[in-house]
């Protein structure tokens, strides 16, 4: 498990218990992760959600921000294009390389959402 944390360094660990972890990626989005610690190492992850942490809609908010309808629009892209893995991951071997996956495209996402942001700004 220390593996999977160390594997994705962008993730600050919220919560960590033997049966549950709340990684959080910058400010907007958080990772939940079930564990069954007495289980085999194959089937050791039980749960595995991505939640974003920003206003449930931008119309929510009164004069949303470019750079928060990017993040809207892109992170439930990414949120289907990994929903199979979470849906699929049962060992820490596989949470490893989904952590990996997320990272990358949740830094992208991020990337992206800053340049939109200083645009907006300039």
């Amino acid at each position: 498990l220390l593996e999977a944390l160390q594997a994705s360094m962008c993730w600050r660990p919220i919560e960590l218990s033997s049966s549950r972890l709340t990684l959080r990626f910058g400010e907007a989005f958080e990772l939940v992760v079930a564990l069954n610690p007495g289980a085999p190492a194959t089937h050791n992850v039980s749960l595995v959600q991505l939640r974003s942490r920003l206003p449930l809609s931008p119309a929510e908010l009164d004069e949303p921000e470019p750079h928060v309808l990017v993040l809207h629009a892109l992170s439930s892209r990414i949120q289907a294009d990994v929903s199979n893995e979470m849906v699929n991951c049962r060992s820490t071997a596989q949470l490893r390389a989904l952590l990996r996956t997320v990272s990358l495209r949740l830094g992208r996402l991020l990337e992206l959402s800053d340049e939109v942001q200083a645009l907006a700004a300039s």
